[in-house]
């Protein structure tokens, strides 16, 4: 099958519905009763009296399933990958039972229908049993008879299909792309933070909770409570809390605006936020001292605790004059503007390719990752040139913080040894992370054509967008039911 010219994929929106739990077995089943309810509500409609959906036949037409990283997600592609088969198998052997494949002798039809029937008698312990059992139990034991022995003929059919055809069945799983990037960014801080002390150097200053530091030093810092990520954790937590009734965001947009000229707004890290550590360290080495400044402001401006900052302020402070800390900043910064932002910016302005077909591409990223590891002066040095040091060889988004970087390179002493354990953990993750394209995978075994049929978004942006939605509508209207949310979603 050749991909027509000019076609492009449309995106249809299935609903947003509930459930009580997020196990996979849950998450199977509700897609399952999604799509029976909208073949049942069509085939009760006037034009279902004229043809009948049958939710088998939009199940075969399956070719994947994007979603993030989540072992549950990989899971639930499991369990649809499975039904998405027997539904294929149960249409052949359907076929099959009525005589419409030229090769089924009728003779081989029965005698699975006696096996199968032979093989529920005794699960139910024998004919004498079977009068016994409620009529509702008997149909149902007899329709499960009946697409047992659909599948197991069904088996046989798929056995004599061309290998074109049984290749047009394939189902495929993909991950988000901006998912990808997330972890390489966590696994690239979990390399760094464990550099510190195979390398023998002090590692970031202990950044503890109230409870934590009052206990004393029976209690050691752990990995997440200290280093640059602690920092731009708490100073969002600060000025650009999750939370609108907490933080100091208002007296911070007024305090910035007089220091700097303009509004700064501090990145969500608050929220799962894609980049958003890496954005909110791009922007504490654009104005190091602002924030400093500002708890400054702070601590001359209270009037419960005159001149005394609270404990998550005093981190912050701690934090932002710890030179470890900052040079952390300074990777996570420069990470953010050579591959990061460049990621997104391939994901973002490549919307007609199909995810399927981004194999090459990783590799080469990963490879990006592999040159910074072995030439760590594309992103160190006096004069840091985008050409060579980006990802896209395009001009840096923020050329005032590689500028000071340039400026203060030589302040830090441990700052290629940082690089070089984060760009480590990161390409570590990256491997990981795009399995589905390494060789070997049904994708990298895929031909044009299947990886056509398969076609999917490089990210899981629709999906996620829309639960994005459905959380501002429920603030602005809180009554509102899921029925009428999907009616004005899908309606769009």
């Amino acid at each position: 099958m050749v991909p027509p010219p000019g076609l492009k994929p449309k995106d249809h929106f299935l609903g947003i519905t509930p459930k009580l739990d997020q196990s996979a077995a849950t998450q199977v089943e509700g897609f399952k009763q999604r799509i029976q309810q909208l073949c049942d509500d069509y085939n009760a409609s006037p034009l279902g009296t004229e043809h009948c959906f049958d939710s088998r036949k939009i199940w075969r037409k399956m070719t994947g399933y994007l979603s993030d990283h989540a072992a549950d997600q990989k899971k639930v592609f499991r369990g649809l990958e499975t039904y998405h088969r027997e539904c294929n198998l149960e249409l052949l052997g359907e076929m099959a039972m009525a005589l419409e494949d030229p090769e089924m002798e009728e003779s081989e039809m029965e005698q699975v229908l006696d096996e199968k029937g032979d093989e529920m008698m005794r699960s139910i312990g024998g004919p004498a049993c079977w009068v016994e059992l409620p009529e509702g139990e008997r149909l149902q034991l007899a329709k499960n008879l009946i697409r047992d022995a659909e599948i197991c003929l069904g088996e046989r059919v798929m056995k004599r299909l061309p290998k074109e055809l049984k290749e047009e069945m394939g189902c495929y799983w993909s991950g988000c792309g901006m998912h990808k990037d997330l972890n390489a960014v966590k696994g690239g801080v979990d390399r760094m933070s464990k550099w510190w002390e195979e390398a023998g150097k002090t590692p970031p200053i202990a950044l503890m909770n109230k409870f934590k530091a009052g206990v004393g030093s029976s209690v050691e810092a752990g990995r997440s409570e200290r280093g640059g990520i602690k920092v731009t954790n708490l100073i969002s937590a600060l000025v650009k809390n999750k939370d609108p009734k907490k933080g100091q965001q208002d007296r911070f947009r007024t305090f910035s605006r007089i220091n700097v000229g303009y509004e700064v707004h501090f990145p969500d890290t608050s929220n799962t936020r894609y980049q958003s550590h890496t954005n909110a360290a791009v922007e504490i080495v654009r104005h190091p001292n602002l924030y400093l400044d500002f708890l400054t402001f702070l601590e001359n401006t209270k009037t419960s605790t005159p001149g005394q900052l609270n404990h998550m302020e005093e981190n912050i402070r701690r934090g932002l004059l710890d030179k470890p800390t900052l040079m952390e900043i300074i990777v996570l910064a420069l990470y953010g503007e050579a591959f990061s932002t460049p990621f997104a910016r391939f994901l973002c302005s490549s919307e007609d390719k199909n995810s399927l077909d981004l194999g090459p591409d990783y590799d080469r990223f990963k490879q990006y990752h592999q040159n910074v590891i072995d030439h760590p002066d594309l992103l160190i040095g006096p004069k840091i040139d985008s050409t060579a040091g980006a990802l896209d060889g395009q001009p840096w988004q923020s050329v005032d913080v590689i500028r000071k970087i340039e400026q203060s390179y030589l302040e830090y002493p441990n700052l290629t040894g940082a690089l070089v354990a984060f760009f480590q953990g990161a390409l570590d993750k990256l491997k990981k992370f795009t399995e589905e394209f390494q060789k070997g995978s049904p994708i990298s075994m895929a031909t044009p054509e299947q990886r056509w049929l398969g076609l999917r978004h490089l990210t899981n942006d629709k999906n996620e967008g829309s639960l994005g939605i459905c959380r501002l509508l429920y603030r602005r209207y809180s009554n509102m039911k899921f029925g009428q949310l999907n009616a004005r979603l899908m309606s769009r």
